[in-house]
Protein backbone atom coordinates (compact mmCIF):
# COMPACT_ATOMS: atom_id res chain seq x y z
CA UNK A 1 0.00 0.00 0.00
CA UNK A 2 1.35 3.24 -0.76
CA UNK A 3 0.52 6.11 1.73
CA UNK A 4 1.47 10.18 1.71
CA UNK A 5 4.90 9.21 3.64
CA UNK A 6 5.87 7.22 0.61
CA UNK A 7 5.39 9.99 -1.60
CA UNK A 8 7.80 13.15 -2.14
CA UNK A 9 6.99 16.30 -4.12
CA UNK A 10 10.49 18.10 -5.81
CA UNK A 11 10.91 20.58 -8.06
CA UNK A 12 13.81 22.60 -8.50
CA UNK A 13 14.74 26.83 -8.73
CA UNK A 14 17.81 29.54 -9.36
CA UNK A 15 17.28 32.43 -7.23
CA UNK A 16 14.86 34.48 -10.22
CA UNK A 17 12.34 31.42 -9.97
CA UNK A 18 12.47 31.23 -6.35
CA UNK A 19 9.09 32.79 -5.71
CA UNK A 20 7.50 30.49 -8.57
CA UNK A 21 9.03 27.25 -6.33
CA UNK A 22 7.26 28.97 -3.72
CA UNK A 23 3.42 29.51 -5.56
CA UNK A 24 4.04 25.80 -6.27
CA UNK A 25 4.89 24.88 -2.76
CA UNK A 26 1.66 26.55 -1.61
CA UNK A 27 -0.55 25.12 -3.98
CA UNK A 28 1.01 21.60 -2.87
CA UNK A 29 0.41 22.24 0.54
CA UNK A 30 -3.02 23.08 0.02
CA UNK A 31 -3.86 20.04 -1.56
CA UNK A 32 -1.67 17.91 -0.79
CA UNK A 33 -1.06 18.74 3.45
CA UNK A 34 0.65 15.97 4.58
CA UNK A 35 2.91 14.90 1.30
CA UNK A 36 6.37 16.59 1.62
CA UNK A 37 7.96 19.05 -0.47
CA UNK A 38 11.77 19.62 -1.51
CA UNK A 39 13.44 22.04 -3.60
CA UNK A 40 16.42 21.47 -5.11
CA UNK A 41 19.12 24.19 -5.41
CA UNK A 42 19.57 25.15 -8.84
CA UNK A 43 21.35 28.36 -7.78
CA UNK A 44 19.51 30.12 -4.73
CA UNK A 45 20.81 32.87 -3.27
CA UNK A 46 21.83 32.12 0.40
CA UNK A 47 19.02 34.29 2.08
CA UNK A 48 17.08 31.90 -0.02
CA UNK A 49 18.71 28.84 1.04
CA UNK A 50 18.42 29.72 4.75
CA UNK A 51 14.57 30.22 4.18
CA UNK A 52 14.53 27.22 2.67
CA UNK A 53 16.34 24.77 5.19
CA UNK A 54 14.18 26.42 7.94
CA UNK A 55 11.52 25.42 5.95
CA UNK A 56 13.28 21.85 5.72
CA UNK A 57 12.58 22.29 2.04
CA UNK A 58 16.32 22.42 1.03
CA UNK A 59 18.42 19.89 -1.23
CA UNK A 60 21.68 20.99 -1.83
CA UNK A 61 23.63 20.89 -5.21
CA UNK A 62 25.41 17.23 -4.99
CA UNK A 63 29.45 17.30 -4.78
CA UNK A 64 31.27 17.27 -8.60
CA UNK A 65 28.38 18.91 -10.56
CA UNK A 66 29.78 21.95 -12.26
CA UNK A 67 28.40 25.42 -11.43
CA UNK A 68 27.77 25.99 -14.99
CA UNK A 69 25.24 22.53 -15.68
CA UNK A 70 22.72 23.71 -17.59
CA UNK A 71 18.86 23.75 -15.22
CA UNK A 72 17.83 20.83 -17.95
CA UNK A 73 21.19 19.07 -16.72
CA UNK A 74 20.59 19.88 -12.80
CA UNK A 75 16.66 18.40 -13.56
CA UNK A 76 18.25 14.54 -14.79
CA UNK A 77 20.51 14.60 -11.76
CA UNK A 78 17.34 14.64 -9.64
CA UNK A 79 18.44 11.00 -8.25
CA UNK A 80 21.94 12.53 -7.16
CA UNK A 81 20.16 15.28 -5.61
CA UNK A 82 17.89 12.95 -3.60
CA UNK A 83 21.28 10.56 -2.94
CA UNK A 84 20.95 7.75 -1.04
CA UNK A 85 17.38 9.17 1.03
CA UNK A 86 15.15 8.92 -2.13
CA UNK A 87 11.62 8.63 -0.96
CA UNK A 88 9.29 5.51 -2.74
CA UNK A 89 7.65 7.85 -5.19
CA UNK A 90 9.51 11.23 -6.57
CA UNK A 91 6.86 13.36 -8.20
CA UNK A 92 8.82 16.14 -9.79
CA UNK A 93 7.12 19.42 -10.31
CA UNK A 94 8.61 21.97 -12.71
CA UNK A 95 8.24 25.30 -10.57
CA UNK A 96 6.25 26.82 -13.08
CA UNK A 97 3.18 24.55 -12.05
CA UNK A 98 0.31 24.90 -10.00
CA UNK A 99 -1.58 22.06 -7.82
CA UNK A 100 -5.05 23.21 -8.96
CA UNK A 101 -7.47 20.00 -8.17
CA UNK A 102 -6.61 16.24 -6.52
CA UNK A 103 -5.89 15.18 -3.39
CA UNK A 104 -3.32 12.33 -1.27
CA UNK A 105 -5.93 9.99 -2.09
CA UNK A 106 -6.35 10.43 -5.77
CA UNK A 107 -3.00 10.54 -5.99
CA UNK A 108 -2.32 7.16 -3.84
CA UNK A 109 -4.71 5.47 -5.95
CA UNK A 110 -2.60 6.60 -8.96
CA UNK A 111 0.03 5.22 -7.65
CA UNK A 112 -1.19 1.72 -6.61
CA UNK A 113 -2.74 1.24 -10.07
CA UNK A 114 0.69 1.89 -10.92
CA UNK A 115 2.31 -0.22 -9.12
CA UNK A 116 -0.33 -3.17 -9.73
CA UNK A 117 1.37 -2.89 -13.47
CA UNK A 118 4.92 -3.24 -12.13
CA UNK A 119 5.52 0.55 -13.87
CA UNK A 120 8.38 2.52 -12.85
CA UNK A 121 8.19 5.69 -14.68
CA UNK A 122 4.81 8.14 -15.55
CA UNK A 123 4.14 11.02 -17.61
CA UNK A 124 2.22 12.98 -20.16
CA UNK A 125 2.62 13.74 -23.77
CA UNK A 126 3.91 17.11 -24.71
CA UNK A 127 0.16 18.78 -25.86
CA UNK A 128 2.75 20.50 -28.50
CA UNK A 129 4.23 18.22 -30.40
CA UNK A 130 2.81 14.49 -29.51
CA UNK A 131 5.02 12.42 -31.15
CA UNK A 132 9.18 12.45 -31.56
CA UNK A 133 8.63 12.94 -35.61
CA UNK A 134 6.60 16.01 -34.56
CA UNK A 135 9.35 17.54 -32.47
CA UNK A 136 12.25 16.87 -34.25
CA UNK A 137 10.42 18.50 -37.68
CA UNK A 138 10.09 21.86 -35.37
CA UNK A 139 12.94 21.78 -33.08
CA UNK A 140 16.86 21.85 -33.76
CA UNK A 141 17.55 18.35 -32.09
CA UNK A 142 20.15 16.25 -34.29
CA UNK A 143 20.80 13.85 -31.80
CA UNK A 144 17.66 13.12 -31.05
CA UNK A 145 16.75 13.31 -34.69
CA UNK A 146 18.75 9.91 -35.40
CA UNK A 147 17.27 8.31 -32.45
CA UNK A 148 13.92 8.90 -34.13
CA UNK A 149 14.79 8.09 -37.70
CA UNK A 150 13.02 4.60 -37.69
CA UNK A 151 8.88 4.83 -38.46
CA UNK A 152 8.07 3.51 -35.23
CA UNK A 153 10.26 5.54 -33.48
CA UNK A 154 8.83 9.00 -34.87
CA UNK A 155 5.23 7.53 -33.51
CA UNK A 156 6.51 7.16 -29.75
CA UNK A 157 4.98 9.70 -27.52
CA UNK A 158 7.29 12.58 -26.83
CA UNK A 159 6.53 13.48 -23.44
CA UNK A 160 6.42 16.66 -21.58
CA UNK A 161 8.61 16.71 -18.33
CA UNK A 162 6.75 19.13 -16.41
CA UNK A 163 5.19 16.41 -14.32
CA UNK A 164 7.22 13.20 -13.65
CA UNK A 165 6.63 10.14 -11.38
CA UNK A 166 8.87 8.40 -10.54
CA UNK A 167 8.29 4.77 -8.57
CA UNK A 168 11.95 3.56 -8.05
CA UNK A 169 15.77 4.36 -8.81
CA UNK A 170 15.41 2.84 -12.57
CA UNK A 171 14.56 5.58 -14.38
CA UNK A 172 16.27 8.32 -12.14
CA UNK A 173 19.61 6.10 -12.85
CA UNK A 174 19.74 6.56 -16.63
CA UNK A 175 18.50 9.82 -17.05
CA UNK A 176 21.77 11.78 -16.70
CA UNK A 177 23.68 9.38 -18.88
CA UNK A 178 20.79 9.81 -21.48
CA UNK A 179 20.55 13.54 -21.26
CA UNK A 180 24.48 13.88 -21.87
CA UNK A 181 23.96 12.01 -25.15
CA UNK A 182 21.79 14.74 -26.17
CA UNK A 183 23.31 18.10 -24.77
CA UNK A 184 23.05 20.90 -27.12
CA UNK A 185 19.83 19.35 -28.94
CA UNK A 186 16.64 21.43 -27.59
CA UNK A 187 15.09 20.16 -24.32
CA UNK A 188 17.69 17.65 -24.16
CA UNK A 189 16.19 16.20 -20.92
CA UNK A 190 12.48 16.14 -22.00
CA UNK A 191 14.41 14.00 -25.20
CA UNK A 192 16.21 11.84 -22.84
CA UNK A 193 13.07 10.99 -20.58
CA UNK A 194 11.10 10.15 -23.79
CA UNK A 195 13.48 7.40 -24.93
CA UNK A 196 13.64 6.15 -21.40
CA UNK A 197 10.18 5.99 -21.62
CA UNK A 198 10.14 4.04 -25.12
CA UNK A 199 12.36 1.56 -23.59
CA UNK A 200 10.52 0.71 -20.87
CA UNK A 201 8.08 -0.37 -22.59
CA UNK A 202 4.48 -1.06 -20.33
CA UNK A 203 6.65 -0.57 -17.34
CA UNK A 204 5.98 2.99 -18.21
CA UNK A 205 2.56 4.84 -17.84
CA UNK A 206 1.51 7.57 -19.94
CA UNK A 207 -0.89 10.01 -18.35
CA UNK A 208 -3.74 12.21 -19.42
CA UNK A 209 -2.20 15.48 -19.95
CA UNK A 210 -5.41 17.13 -19.35
CA UNK A 211 -5.50 16.06 -16.08
CA UNK A 212 -2.02 15.91 -15.00
CA UNK A 213 0.12 18.54 -17.16
CA UNK A 214 -2.43 20.80 -18.76
CA UNK A 215 0.27 22.79 -20.59
CA UNK A 216 0.88 24.62 -24.13
CA UNK A 217 -2.40 24.82 -26.39
CA UNK A 218 -4.42 22.33 -23.31
CA UNK A 219 -4.67 26.15 -21.87
CA UNK A 220 -6.69 27.25 -24.04
CA UNK A 221 -9.24 25.01 -23.52
CA UNK A 222 -9.28 25.34 -19.60
CA UNK A 223 -12.49 25.89 -17.89
CA UNK A 224 -13.93 26.57 -14.06
CA UNK A 225 -15.87 24.89 -12.54
CA UNK A 226 -17.07 24.54 -8.59
CA UNK A 227 -14.75 21.74 -8.22
CA UNK A 228 -11.37 23.68 -9.86
CA UNK A 229 -10.24 23.88 -13.47
CA UNK A 230 -11.73 21.02 -16.29
CA UNK A 231 -9.86 20.39 -19.43
CA UNK A 232 -11.16 18.48 -21.89
CA UNK A 233 -13.90 17.01 -19.64
CA UNK A 234 -11.19 16.34 -16.74
CA UNK A 235 -10.61 17.72 -13.99
CA UNK A 236 -6.76 19.34 -13.40
CA UNK A 237 -4.79 18.62 -11.27
CA UNK A 238 -1.36 20.39 -12.51
CA UNK A 239 -1.30 23.59 -14.28
CA UNK A 240 1.90 24.15 -16.50
CA UNK A 241 2.77 27.48 -17.63
CA UNK A 242 4.45 26.93 -20.69
CA UNK A 243 3.44 27.19 -24.19
CA UNK A 244 5.37 27.27 -27.25
CA UNK A 245 6.26 31.33 -28.31
CA UNK A 246 4.59 32.13 -24.62
CA UNK A 247 1.28 31.96 -26.49
CA UNK A 248 -0.63 31.38 -23.46
CA UNK A 249 1.57 32.58 -21.01
CA UNK A 250 3.96 34.76 -20.64
CA UNK A 251 6.88 35.30 -18.82
CA UNK A 252 7.58 38.79 -16.18
CA UNK A 253 9.80 40.65 -13.53
CA UNK A 254 7.64 40.76 -10.57
CA UNK A 255 7.82 42.49 -7.30
CA UNK A 256 6.16 42.47 -4.36
CA UNK A 257 6.11 45.49 -1.70
CA UNK A 258 6.45 44.58 2.09
CA UNK A 259 6.76 47.43 4.72
CA UNK A 260 9.46 49.30 2.02
CA UNK A 261 11.40 46.49 1.06
CA UNK A 262 10.35 44.09 -1.71
CA UNK A 263 10.48 40.23 -2.45
CA UNK A 264 11.40 40.06 -6.55
CA UNK A 265 11.71 36.94 -8.50
CA UNK A 266 10.44 36.00 -12.38
CA UNK A 267 6.84 34.44 -12.51
CA UNK A 268 5.42 32.30 -15.81
CA UNK A 269 2.12 33.92 -15.71
CA UNK A 270 -0.71 32.23 -17.45
CA UNK A 271 -2.55 34.61 -19.80
CA UNK A 272 -6.06 33.50 -19.02
CA UNK A 273 -6.98 36.03 -16.05
CA UNK A 274 -8.94 33.19 -14.48
CA UNK A 275 -5.88 31.07 -14.07
CA UNK A 276 -3.69 33.86 -13.56
CA UNK A 277 -5.21 35.21 -10.44
CA UNK A 278 -5.03 31.16 -9.25
CA UNK A 279 -1.45 31.79 -9.14
CA UNK A 280 -1.57 34.86 -7.39
CA UNK A 281 -3.71 33.66 -4.83
CA UNK A 282 -0.72 31.18 -4.03
CA UNK A 283 1.72 33.74 -4.76
CA UNK A 284 0.48 35.90 -2.05
CA UNK A 285 -0.26 33.39 0.16
CA UNK A 286 3.29 32.19 0.40
CA UNK A 287 4.52 35.80 0.98
CA UNK A 288 1.71 35.85 3.61
CA UNK A 289 2.29 32.77 5.23
CA UNK A 290 6.17 33.35 5.50
CA UNK A 291 6.57 36.79 5.90
CA UNK A 292 8.57 36.29 9.12
CA UNK A 293 10.95 34.13 7.66
CA UNK A 294 11.54 36.47 4.55
CA UNK A 295 12.25 39.34 6.80
CA UNK A 296 14.61 37.10 9.11
CA UNK A 297 16.73 35.50 6.12
CA UNK A 298 17.06 38.82 3.93
CA UNK A 299 15.09 37.56 1.32
CA UNK A 300 13.33 41.17 0.99
CA UNK A 301 15.63 43.20 -0.84
CA UNK A 302 15.69 47.59 0.28
CA UNK A 303 14.46 48.63 -3.28
CA UNK A 304 11.68 50.80 -4.20
CA UNK A 305 8.32 48.32 -4.57
CA UNK A 306 6.17 47.90 -7.73
CA UNK A 307 2.82 46.99 -7.63
CA UNK A 308 2.56 42.95 -7.99
CA UNK A 309 1.33 42.62 -11.92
Amino acid sequence: MITSKDICFVTGADAAYFLMAGMLAESLAARYPDIRFRLLDFGLSEAQRALSIEKRWFVPRPDGIARSAHPYMLKAYLGRYLGHDRPRVAVWVDCDAVAAGGGTRQLCDALEAMASRDQVLAAAVDAGYGTWGKFVRHQRAPAFAAAARDAAAADAPYINVGVVVFAGDEALERWPAVTERFDGDACFEQNALSVIARELGPRFHLLDNRQWNAHGPLLAGVTPSADGPICGGRKVVFLHATSERETFHVRRTVNIPLDGRTASGVVKWFNDPGLRELQSTHLRAFVRNNLAALRQHGVLAPDPALPLA
